[in-house]
């Protein structure tokens, strides 16, 4: 019988051209370019969302009250026991006039996923900065993700 077949000889094979360190922080620079991407896309959406709504002006009314002032009106409702619609002090007013303005939207989910297409784009963007191949790219960031999910379990 033969040498066996399959395993791998040690220092057989190609030598790797990205050290570790290297392979990571290339996965990490996609990981950023992913999650900018998603960000804007939800930038967008809350633009989208809010865009019949001036919230600076809502937030210029609302800071208009001295801080010392709001304090002062919260600790009277606890100790009152009252709710802000209870009350008909001006900051209730406010508070309530600028929660009509902006409705239901008050809580905006973040971002679910990346847009169509951001992955491509990114790794595209990141190989041709490195000059590196779109395939080496996405090993790295296959590798990065890998890394970091085993790091979160320890």
């Amino acid at each position: 019988m033969g040498k066996p077949k399959g395993g791998r000889r040690p220092g057989a094979g190609r030598k790797r051209i990205l050290s570790v360190e290297d392979r990571l922080v290339v996965g990490a620079l996609v990981e950023d370019e992913l999650r900018l991407a998603a960000e804007g896309q939800t930038d967008a959406a809350i633009r989208k969302a809010f865009q019949d709504v001036d919230l600076e002006s809502q937030w210029r009314r609302l800071h208009s009250i001295p801080v010392r002032q709001r304090q002062a009106w919260r600790r009277r409702l606890l100790v009152e026991g009252k709710s802000e619609e209870e009350d008909d002090s001006p900051i209730s007013q406010l508070l309530a006039d600028v929660s009509t303005d902006i409705g239901d939207r008050r809580h905006f989910p973040g971002a679910t996923a990346t847009p169509y297409g951001a992955r491509r784009q990114a790794l595209a963007e990141i190989a041709r900065r490195r000059g590196l191949t779109v395939r080496m790219v996405e090993k790295c960031l296959e590798e990065y993700r890998a890394f970091k999910a085993d790091d979160s379990v320890d």
